[in-house]
């Protein structure tokens, strides 16, 4: 037997309380978050501009904790929308200090966000960066280029680079690695006579170093070119103490050249060789010519004969 039995007078009037009760409750509710409060997140922080000697030890994104000012719409919110907070913050300024005070920049910081929420703090409020040592080092310049040239004509000496050596300062871990700078490339087409350009060097995105100078001069000579013969005697490499014998034991070498090298080119300035362990590797029936590079003023045109007969004695 029920403890209290209502008529239906009674039950509507406890229905009509209830449903009264729970909305006023939630009048209440919306209203409570629709007033200003404060509440605990975090801020993602992108770095850009970042100096040179802090790239090999500063991250490239950090996160830090905040106080935010919002509705209750924002605290019920953030859970999903946490990855909005989201800024990007320049260390231009870390130049001349290493610290980067973050309470300075609340207003920028704000500016970012989404305007319903205020940052009221950081924590924490001030952040320190470590500089990598930094050294100078002096290394070559590297041209890249790419020169067509008109026929029968060439490069007539040596490309001239002016500084040939140039000054690099940063980060000791990245400066022990480099052993020269490369130029943009220099193109040119329908080449047939002098010319001097100065040509920047390559800045490469991951560059963590300041180079001095910035650009270098280039001189090309260019000449007429004309061909010349010359008989040589390959050198017999990784031979391992055996004796060798080849056939014949000269190669010819037709070489192209500027009219004023003629006189100065002589056979020690072309180099070929027979590379014994890799033809007996390969079980090649007859020994292949190869050359060491050629300066960039010759061409090679033909080679006669292109390998040769061969006899090892025990």
């Amino acid at each position: 037997m029920p403890l209290f039995k209502f008529n239906k007078i009674q039950k509507r009037r406890i229905t009509v309380f209830f449903v009264s009760f729970c909305m006023a409750c939630g009048l209440w509710f919306l209203y409570a978050l629709s007033k200003p409060m404060e509440y605990a997140s975090k801020l993602y922080i992108q770095w850009i501009d970042i100096p040179d000697d802090l790239k090999e030890t500063i991250s490239e994104r950090d996160t830090v904790a905040i106080q935010l000012k919002g509705n209750g719409w924002n605290l019920m919110l953030k859970e999903s929308n946490e990855e909005e907070y989201q800024v990007k913050v320049s260390l231009k300024q870390l130049n001349a200090n290493n610290f980067l005070v973050l309470n300075s920049i609340i207003g920028d910081l704000n500016h970012q966000l989404n305007p319903k929420v205020q940052i009221v703090s950081l924590k924490p409020d001030t952040l320190y960066f470590e500089r990598a040592p930094q050294i100078s080092k002096r290394v070559p310049v590297k041209l890249k280029y790419q020169f067509r040239f008109e026929r029968f004509y060439g490069l007539a000496d040596p490309i001239q680079i002016d500084p040939a050596y140039v000054n690099i300062r940063g980060a000791a871990k990245k400066i022990d690695q480099v052993k020269y700078v490369e130029t943009e490339v220099l193109k040119k087409n329908g080449l047939n006579s002098n010319f001097s350009e100065n040509v920047s060097l390559s800045q490469k995105n991951d560059q963590a170093y300041k180079i001095d100078p910035e650009w270098v001069k280039v001189n090309v000579q260019v000449a007429r070119y004309t061909e010349k013969v010359l008989e040589i005697e390959p050198e017999i490499r990784n031979r391992a103490g055996v004796k060798v014998n080849i056939f014949p034991s000269r190669v010819k070498v037709t070489i192209s050249t500027a009219l004023n090298n003629y006189a100065s080119i002589q056979s020690d300035q072309i180099r070929p060789y027979i590379d014994l362990d890799e033809a007996l590797l390969k079980k090649f029936s007859r020994l292949p010519i190869k050359f060491e590079p050629l300066p960039n003023f010759i061409r090679m045109v033909k080679v006669e004969p292109q390998s040769v007969d061969f006899i090892i004695y025990p």
